[in-house]
């Protein structure tokens, strides 16, 4: 009998022997397995690493045995991010708990392709996280010549940590009032989201809030499980990129991360960070305190003893100033008797002129009144002269009316007589312009006609 995977869809087209049972091909075989194993989806195997020594560029092929002794191997490849990201774990006989998927290839040959590593049990995480320290150093993530250095005078501060929990409250409880201005980005601080979380949260600070001065990444103490998401290579990747300096208080004083370790500036707990940078911000103050007196006692140093240099400049310039403004009182008052002597002069210049001036007025005077009478007498005979003249014009001018009226054509046509014009408006003086047959208009003193010419008279 046919199964129900036989179809189409899956492309799974076996042979049937004589008892209809299915015969598959190598191809067809591959396919089925896969299709079986895909369906467990992603899956966790625990057990120790065995034969990790077979590595090709960026990827590895290792055996996971069964940590009870047992002879069981599963055949493991590491590919690509997760080579990377996993490779310093690669040691005979860690043991480790493997993500994965199932996957059977064209060789025949069974493999767990890996997505994530995990050290099983503290022993093997510790050791896991030696070797992850030695790889960081190695790539220089530890040198202090890459740390940046903290700002002498910190005012926002971007705070990483969880919501909840003791940690926000003992670092705000221990800032003090200080005027900090404080940007929180909520984080995961463990568990399987807390390494992306907080890696997100660095680069959004990075990406939105450059203007912050720090970044305080903290979380209160824990167990080496609770403090994973802090060790991971990832975080030391994110922290060491950033370009905002990062302070941590990861744990109690006994813990110290990769986070810790990367960090441009360590503190051994959440309320430690806060201390420094409280500590910081009292320590500007007392300078600036400290820097005030400095200036008052250098300058009450300066004016110590100063009185009597300041008593005899101040006499000095008294005494210069009283000379100057009597020299210039006393040439003032010279000035202002030459400028009264000018002056008398000037008015009795001006009383003769004025005197001057009356006699030539008086004289003018009596010479406009006389040419004011003869002006008068010669408007009274202009006057009468214009009225004979206008008198002789206007008759003149009535004459002239008298034979344009007569010779207004509308004058003439009123007394019966009419206008002959051809066709064109041209005017008919001689019969001779005319011929039998033209179209003439005739105009009169009230309308006009046409009429066409039947005949023609040339005598008078």
């Amino acid at each position: 009998m046919q199964d129900s995977m036989f179809n189409d869809d899956n492309m799974i087209q076996p042979e049937f022997d004589a008892d209809g049972n299915a015969i598959f091909s190598v191809e067809e075989c591959h396919f089925i397995i896969n299709e079986a194993v895909s369906k467990l989806g992603r899956i966790r195997v625990k057990g120790e690493i065995n034969d990790a020594k077979r590595v090709r560029g960026s990827m590895a092929f290792f055996d996971m045995k069964d940590a009870r002794g047992k002879d069981f191997v599963l055949k493991c490849s590491l590919f690509g991010s997760q080579f990377k990201q996993f490779s310093h774990l690669l040691a005979d006989g860690m043991e480790v708990i493997i993500t994965g998927r199932p996957k059977m290839y064209k060789t025949g040959s069974f493999s767990l392709v890996v997505e994530n590593i995990e050290p099983a049990g503290e022993g093997a995480w510790k050791k896991a996280l030696e070797q992850l320290k030695k790889k960081l150093e190695q790539m220089g993530y530890f040198d202090l010549a890459r740390k940046r250095k903290i700002p002498a005078y910190v005012q926002r501060i971007g705070l990483i940590t969880s919501a909840e929990g003791q940690a926000i409250f003992d670092f705000r409880r221990n800032l003090g009032e200080y005027g900090f201005q404080i940007c929180f980005h909520a984080v995961w601080v463990e568990g399987e989201y807390a390494e992306k979380s907080i890696v997100n949260a660095i680069r959004w600070f990075n990406a939105r809030r450059p203007d912050m001065d720090v970044l305080a990444v903290i979380r209160g103490g824990g167990g080496w499980e609770n403090l994973k998401a802090y060790n991971s290579e990832k975080i030391a990747e994110t922290i060491a990129s950033s370009r905002i300096p990062v302070i941590t208080g990861i744990g109690h004083e006994e813990d110290e991360s990769i986070a810790d370790l990367v960090a441009d500036f360590r503190c051994s707990t959440p309320t430690a960070v806060a201390d420094f940078l409280r500590t910081q911000r009292e320590s500007l103050i007392r300078l600036v305190k400290e820097r005030s007196e400095q200036v008052k006692r250098k300058m009450a140093e300066i004016l110590s003893g100063k009185e009597e240099k300041i008593e005899f400049l101040r006499h000095n310039l008294y005494g210069g100033f009283q000379r100057s403004f009597d020299y210039s009182r006393h040439r003032i008052t010279h000035k202002a008797e030459q400028l009264h002597r000018s002056l008398g002069s000037v008015f009795e210049q001006f009383a003769n002129l004025e005197r001057r001036f009356r006699n030539v007025l008086y004289v003018q005077q009596a010479s406009l009144q006389s040419f004011s009478a003869r002006m008068q007498a010669s408007v009274l005979r202009v006057y009468a002269l214009s009225e004979t003249i206008w008198e002789e014009k206007r008759a003149r001018v009535d004459k002239c009316e008298i034979a344009l009226h007569s010779l207004n054509p509308e004058n003439v046509l009123k007394r019966g007589y009419s206008v002959v014009y051809k066709t064109g408006g041209k005017v008919v003086k001689e019969s001779r312009q005319l011929k039998r047959g033209d179209m003439v208009d005739v105009k009169m003193f009230r309308g006009k006609f046409s009429s066409q010419v039947e005949k023609i008279d040339e005598g008078f």
